[in-house]
């Protein structure tokens, strides 16, 4: 990722090393309109104490398009942000002045107001599925560190046994480590 903070998804933008430079332009340009947008959803979401449902939150951005409501499901993305932004509160309502009012809508909190359950620091869950062997851990920041279990080599990229909705971190191999899986039973 970028080193400027302000820069939460540029780095999903960016131009080719090879495309022409009208088109890094454009990338740089469509990459700070994103960016705009996404502060905009953190800002109305952290305003929003009780949370939103993403019809109320495009009616605040005067915008019932898939662009706002596409900005707040990229920050409440836990395979993007660990802990995520924007989380689910598991609560749902109706919007009788929405385009299908009996539609029941998923209400998005930001994470510093949801249920403590949902937006705990995963350090504070107690699961049984905290005691199962992991060579995976969240840094201070959140973010899962997952070094190869043999040899040790960072941002391992095959996990077995891994189900982060059940707090299970699993052992994680690099490419040259992995265990064979393949098997003819089944």
């Amino acid at each position: 990722m970028p080193n400027d903070q302000n820069d939460l998804f540029g780095w999903q933008t960016r131009a080719r090393s090879d495309d022409p430079p009208t088109s890094k332009a454009a990338a740089k340009r469509i990459m700070r309109s994103i960016n705009e947008k996404h502060h905009k959803v953190q800002e109305i979401h952290r305003q929003a104490r009780s949370g939103l449902t993403d019809w109320e939150l495009e009616e605040i951005c005067g915008d019932h398009g898939a662009t706002y409501r596409t900005r707040r499901q990229e920050l409440s993305n836990p395979q993007w942000f660990n802990p995520p932004f924007i989380v689910n509160s598991f609560k749902t309502k109706r919007n009788p002045e929405s385009d299908h009012p009996g539609t029941e809508r998923i209400i998005w909190i930001w994470a510093e107001y949801a249920d403590p359950y949902l937006s705990a620091p995963k350090d504070d869950w107690t699961s049984p599925a905290a005691s199962r062997p992991t060579n995976a851990s969240y840094d201070e920041a959140g973010r899962l560190v997952k070094n190869c279990a043999t040899c040790g080599a960072p941002d391992a990229s095959h996990g077995f046994g891994v189900s982060l909705l059940k707090d299970q971190l699993g052992m994680w191999y690099c490419d040259k480590c992995k265990p064979n899986t393949t098997s003819n039973s089944r």
